[in-house]
C-alpha cells in the first residue's frame, strides 16, 4: 500500500513538472517572439521564427503529456471526457497556426520580394489566405482552450478547498477567453496572444505546483460515470 501510495505521488510530482516546464517553453516562445511578425522576412528574423515554432512545438507536446497524465488520475466524468477532445484540438490548432504563421508566410512573403508583378499578384493572394487560415486556427485553439479549461476547472470543483480556488480561476479564464472571442476583442496579435498565454499559463503553474507539492485531487479518483 506504502509502495503505491509513493508510486502515486511521484506520478503526480512528474504530472506537475511536466506542465510548469511545458508553460515556460511557452513564455520562452513569446518572448524571443519577433516583434514585427511574418512581414520581416530578413534571416535573423526567420530563423527567430523556426526556433519559435520549434519551442511552441516542444510545449504543445510537454503540456499534451501533462494533460493526459491529469485526466487519468481524475474520476471518468464526462467533463473530463470533453476537455480531452477540446484540449487536443486546441494543441493540433495551435501547431498548424504556429507552423502556418511563422514559416509558410515568412517563405512566401521572402518568394513575393523575389518575383515579377504576375507572380507576386498570385503569391500575394496565397499569403492573404494563408494569413486568414493561420489566424482561424489559432482562434479555433484559444477557443477549444477555453473550453478545455472550463470542463478541467469543473473537475477541480469536485475537490479539496484548495482545488476549488484553482477550478474557479480556470472557469473565469475560460469564459473571459470565449467571450473576448465572441464579441471580437480577441484579435490575433503578439499582444493579445501573450495575454492569452501569460493568464493561461499563470493557472496551469499553479495546477503544476499544487501537484508538485503533493495535492493531489483526492476525491477524482478513477471511478465509473456519477453524474
Amino acid at each position: 500500500m506504502q509502495t503505491a501510495q509513493g508510486e502515486n505521488v511521484q506520478s503526480q510530482r512528474v504530472t506537475g513538472l511536466v506542465l510548469v516546464v511545458g508553460v515556460l517553453a511557452m513564455f520562452v516562445a513569446i518572448a524571443i517572439h519577433p516583434h514585427h511578425g511574418p512581414d520581416n522576412s530578413g534571416g535573423d528574423t526567420a530563423l527567430r521564427n523556426l526556433v519559435v515554432v520549434i519551442i511552441v512545438l516542444a510545449s504543445f507536446g510537454m503540456l499534451g503529456v501533462g494533460f493526459l497524465r491529469l485526466l487519468r488520475s481524475t474520476a471518468l466524468r464526462p467533463w473530463n471526457d470533453v476537455a480531452g477532445v477540446v484540449l487536443a484540438l486546441a494543441g493540433v490548432c495551435g501547431s498548424l497556426a504556429g507552423i502556418t504563421g511563422h514559416l509558410v508566410v515568412p517563405r512566401l512573403i521572402a518568394q513575393m520580394n523575389a518575383a515579377d508583378g504576375s507572380e507576386k499578384a498570385m503569391v500575394d493572394v496565397v499569403i492573404a489566405n494563408d494569413l486568414v487560415l493561420s489566424r482561424a486556427l489559432a482562434q479555433t485553439s484559444f477557443a477549444a482552450w477555453a473550453i478545455g479549461a472550463v470542463c478541467l476547472s469543473i473537475s477541480m470543483l469536485h475537490s479539496s478547498s484548495g482545488w476549488k480556488i484553482v477550478g474557479a480561476c480556470g472557469i473565469a479564464l475560460g469564459f473571459f477567453i470565449l467571450l473576448a472571442l465572441g464579441i471580437g476583442r480577441l484579435q490575433i496579435s503578439l499582444h493579445n496572444v501573450g495575454l492569452v498565454v501569460l493568464g493561461s499559463g499563470i493557472w496551469l503553474i499553479a495546477i503544476g505546483l499544487g501537484l508538485s507539492a503533493n495535492k493531489s485531487f483526492v476525491e477524482l479518483r478513477p471511478q465509473s460515470y456519477d453524474c
